[in-house]
């Protein structure tokens, strides 16, 4: 019984001294990251003289919308220069996922013209690059923006 218990106490111990301070900074270092991201994109909103009126982090990546303008953004950690993608009237947008013998190995958000020609394809999640465990979630994440981006372009052509 006194085994137990010592095993207990001990597991505790390192529950506090070791896991628990990682998960803390791990967020930490997260939360820092996306706030990062997020002062970047407003700050090449501000060159541009747009007003981000819905923002988001997806993954390593993060996409803003200027609701004036029709104006998308993107940052990708990877890719220095943000993408300022102001969408016209004639324009679709569609979540893409490539597959290889069955697994993902990329998911873009793709934007296409009137006639179905490729304009810009941003990627979200590419194997072996972006953590898988979160592909789930970032896919939902981009299904959510096309779905929105597509209500904004039918909002647009209805006025």
């Amino acid at each position: 019984m006194n085994h137990m218990l010592e095993n207990a106490v001990i597991a505790a111990l390192f529950l506090l001294c070791f896991i628990i301070p990682a998960v803390i900074v791990a967020k930490r270092a997260a939360r820092k990251k996306n706030n990062l991201l997020q002062q970047a994109l407003e700050s090449a909103a501000a060159e541009h003289q747009l007003k981000i009126s819905r923002i988001e982090a997806i993954g390593n990546r993060m996409l803003g919308w200027d609701e004036q303008q029709q104006t998308l953004l993107y940052l990708d950690t990877l890719q220095e220069p943000v993408i300022v993608l102001p969408l016209k009237p004639a324009y679709s947008c569609a979540l893409s996922e490539e597959k290889r013998n069955g697994a993902v190995f990329e998911v873009t958000l793709q934007i296409t013209d009137q006639r179905g020609r490729l304009l810009e394809q941003l990627l979200f999640f590419k194997k072996f690059q972006d953590n898988e465990m979160k592909l789930t979630v970032m896919t939902e994440q981009v299904k959510s923006w096309v779905a929105f981006i597509n209500q904004q372009q039918a909002a647009q052509q209805a006025a």
